[in-house]
């Protein structure tokens, strides 16, 4: 029937080339060929029939209309898929620099904490409780470059770490988190919630062991880079899905979506589509 394919022609002439245009196109043509066929068999004839068909149909211009709404409305979701997944691209890099940014500021300050720790027990070994306590007074007059929350040396009993038995099995009976006895702290009175955030080291002068307990501030041997680093993980893993989306509904739409083109874009997402891209271009090349 030529006036019909004439007429879906004219209605569809300003849409896009895609499978779902085509679908919609043969959809329209094969209930329009039923209608006729109806009013053939009521008693019309052909071209009364397509006439009549054509009017319940509805207005050609009305049908375009309608169309292109949805066709557009289509576009504009396939756009968006792309900007959101670009969005989320922009996220992934900045959160990824700042997990870069936050692991070199953690060993700046590492770095930092371990001189000072270094320097203290370096004073003590030298001069005794008072050389380190020269360094501390130093290091915690700047408070916005110490790392350091206390420190505090304990004196150990000469047999520390050497049981008669087993040299690897002996401990101090003590209810501190440290063994020894105090004989120095810096500030004098420890504040309690200092003390989870400590370690100690056995330091030997004078030919007596000492513990030397260091309480150290949470920034400076907290390092929080693995968050961003996971936060930028999540982004580009949506940021992936959604450019698998947008490749799928972009091939789709130009009527060339198949089983082989759908698993290589839910498998490698955008790199698909430029794979698809480069073989239909070859082929319109070859065609040409």
């Amino acid at each position: 029937m030529t006036k019909i394919d004439s007429y879906l022609d004219s209605v569809f002439r300003d849409s896009d080339k895609s499978q779902e245009t085509n679908d919609l196109k043969l959809e329209m043509k094969s209930h329009l060929e039923h209608s006729i066929k109806e009013l053939q068999e009521s008693g019309l004839t052909e071209e009364e029939s397509v006439k009549v068909a054509m009017d319940r149909f509805g207005e050609e211009f009305q049908i375009r209309n309608e169309l292109t709404q949805v066709l557009r409305f289509q576009k504009k979701f396939n756009k968006n898929i792309l900007k959101v997944s670009l969005v989320f691209l922009v996220l992934c890099i900045m959160m990824l620099i700042t997990s870069f940014y936050k692991e070199s500021a953690f060993e700046e300050r590492y770095n930092a904490m371990n001189e000072q720790i270094q320097s203290v027990e370096k004073a003590f070994v030298n001069e005794g409780i008072t050389g380190a306590d020269k360094v501390l007074r130093d290091v915690f007059m700047d408070d916005t470059n110490n790392y350091l929350t206390y420190v505090a040396i304990k004196e150990l009993p000469q047999d520390y770490g050497m049981e008669k038995n087993d040299p690897n099995n002996y401990l101090v009976k003590s209810e501190d988190l440290f063994a020894g006895e105090l004989k120095y702290s810096y500030p004098a009175n420890v504040d309690s919630k200092f003390l989870s955030n400590s370690f100690g080291t056995v330091i030997t002068y004078n030919n007596t062991k000492y513990m030397f307990e260091t309480g150290v501030k949470t920034t400076a041997n907290g390092n929080n880079s693995s968050i961003y680093r996971g936060i930028s993980i999540l982004f580009f893993v949506i940021s992936w899905t959604l450019w698998i989306i947008w490749s799928i509904v972009t091939v789709f739409r130009q009527g060339k979506l198949n089983t082989g083109w759908a698993m290589l874009l839910i498998l490698t997402s955008i790199l698909g589509y430029f794979i698809f891209l480069i073989v239909s271009k070859s082929k319109q090349n070859r065609l040409a």
